[in-house]
């Protein structure tokens, strides 16, 4: 019991020194931007496989506002932006093979674009008065916004024009992050990051129009897109 009452002791000691910081500072505002990789099915540019996000490296920015429990931890809401580009080239490649009959072919592609709002909570651990080191649970709401594809070709006598349209869908979302930063003073810190951002959002009824020979025609698929990236990101807090 004696040994438990010790341990129980050094315990909270420990929680205290690592939460200084934090206690010392209610409220706070952060923002930070950097770059976001894709990964997994996101990123894959198998023109044969419909959960081809055909994802390129692209850039994650996010807001913060949050308060610090003393002792424990702070409790934030994030608004966070991501923008990825796309390489669609095999998806250029497979019509012309199914289209020989026209040449040229090229391709307009849009970006993935996503924005959305997390809350979630952070635990804080200070080494001293300059040195932080922090990790971050969050789950929220993205708004998701797929790209959209365009694709063009000739021929002696025709033009065929190839339109996948974009869709716009929400799903649950969440964020693992770790951290680390040095306050440069009193109110201000600088901050570093790198978080998984995971999701699996729905797309219903994407419609695709095809026009050859003159003759449009329209179908609709359904898919799911495996939604993963890592991101690191760089920013400013300001503590008050």
């Amino acid at each position: 019991m004696k040994k438990t009452r010790i341990f129980l002791a050094v315990l909270i000691v420990f929680i205290g020194c690592t939460s200084v910081r934090a206690q010392s500072l209610g409220f706070y505002i952060s923002a930070h931007a950097g770059p976001s990789f894709p990964f997994g099915d996101f990123a894959k540019k198998d023109a044969n496989n419909s959960n081809s996000g055909f994802a390129k490296t692209g850039y994650k920015g996010d807001i913060t506002v949050g308060y610090n429990i003393p002792f424990l931890f702070s409790i934030s809401f994030t608004g966070v932006l991501q923008n990825n580009a796309v390489d669609a080239e095999p998806m250029r490649l497979k019509i012309a093979q199914e289209n020989p009959a026209y040449t040229n072919w090229t391709l307009d592609a849009e970006s993935w674009n996503v924005t959305g709002l997390f809350t979630g909570v952070t635990k804080n651990f200070s080494f001293n008065k300059k040195f932080f080191f922090e990790v971050r649970a969050f789950g929220g709401t993205l708004n998701f916004d797929s790209p959209r594809f365009t694709l063009r070709g000739t021929s002696a006598t025709d033009n065929a024009l190839i339109v996948v349209n974009n869709k716009t869908t929400y799903a649950f979302a969440y964020i693992f992050a770790v951290g680390c930063g040095y306050n440069i003073s009193k109110n201000f810190s600088l901050e570093g990051n790198i978080e998984y951002l995971g999701a699996n959002p729905d797309f219903t009824n994407v419609k695709t129009q095809t026009t050859i020979n003159g003759l449009m025609t329209e179908t609709t698929s359904s898919y799911s897109q495996s939604f993963s990236a890592f991101n690191i990101t760089a920013g400013l807090r300001y503590s008050f």
